[in-house]
């Protein structure tokens, strides 16, 4: 990167840089891993939830979302009930790149739930 690339050119070349499985594990945020893995185990869930389930504050988790849809890893949309509130899920990937993701980081991560 440039010495007078801004960060919104340096967000986004980082996102286009972890679009590959094993580079994506090295180059993601510990934070943005841990909101990977909650969406690949509980399913689609808004930024409270997801913010209750990582015990993140709601601004870390919307600044993660956003990094993991720059790298197509999440999709977002408004809640049906109520638009002000944003709903995430795993993003459905054709290249299989999401699965294998999510793989490597529950390998990487192990079993959260003691096992």
């Amino acid at each position: 990167m440039s010495k007078l690339a801004t960060p919104a050119v340096e967000e986004r070349e980082s996102a286009t840089d972890c679009r590959g499985s094993q580079s994506a594990l090295e180059e993601m945020y510990p934070a943005s891993k841990l909101v990977y893995l909650v969406l690949d185990r509980e399913g689609p869930l808004t930024t409270k939830e997801l913010a209750t389930e990582t015990h993140l504050t709601r601004r870390t988790v919307n600044q993660h979302t956003k990094y993991l849809r720059q790298a197509d890893y999440v999709n977002s949309r408004p809640k049906l009930l109520n638009p002000n509130e944003n709903v995430h899920a795993l993003a459905d990937r054709r290249d299989g790149t999401s699965t294998e993701l999510g793989t490597e980081l529950n390998t990487v991560g192990g079993d959260h739930d003691g096992q």
